[in-house]
């Protein structure tokens, strides 16, 4: 089996409301590079809408549309249940459950399970870390782990209103031929209007 492994990078700015009644929405346009950086490979649109309740727990419909310039254009649709626990006052403890859901006529997009359960430390007032583990579980005939997603990021609030996030992740599949590993450098600029 001949692997792929290869850098990429994530570039993005989101624009996220307050909370108006535990509701807030969300815009995100991410830029992508491949080939170890050399190359363009797509832009997408997120689109979010999210509900907070008490005790942490949060849903989320979330709708990304790719634009891909060497293939068919791609849409996702997912829905997200996500809680966290505060540990202590520097330690949170976050996870999040998401149904992947792939609506694509020209190509083949797996749906999946994921789930993301992540270590949140506060160094300071504006500076975090955290680090994670996803597992991509694949729906319909497949019903496996096929891909899992080892993160590691620091989150820095800059101001009271724009936040950077810097993420690298490491990325490899599980039983796909050909097998991939890929390491993403994701980089997002918040906002809150």
């Amino acid at each position: 089996m001949d692997a792929q492994t290869e850098l990429v990078t994530w570039n993005s700015v989101r624009f996220k409301t307050e909370e108006y009644r535990r509701w807030s929405f969300a815009v995100r346009p991410v830029v992508r590079h491949n080939q170890d950086l050399a190359n363009y490979a797509n832009t997408s649109l997120d689109l979010s809408f999210a509900r907070s309740f008490k005790g942490g727990l949060k849903v989320q419909y979330l709708y990304r549309y790719w634009w891909v310039d060497d293939g068919p254009y791609r849409t996702f649709w997912w829905f997200d249940v996500s809680n966290k626990h505060v540990i202590s006052p520097h330690l949170t403890f976050k996870h999040r459950l998401r149904w992947h859901i792939a609506f694509n006529s020209a190509r083949y997009d797996p749906n999946y399970l994921r789930y993301l359960p992540i270590l949140d430390y506060k160094l300071s007032g504006s500076i975090s870390l955290f680090a994670g583990s996803e597992l991509w579980y694949e729906l319909e005939e497949v019903n496996a782990v096929r891909r899992h997603r080892h993160i590691l990021g620091v989150s820095w609030n800059i101001t009271d209103i724009m936040n950077l996030n810097f993420q690298y992740w490491y990325e490899r599949s599980k039983s796909i031929e050909p097998f991939f590993l890929r390491h993403t450098l994701n980089t997002t600029v918040n906002f809150r209007i």
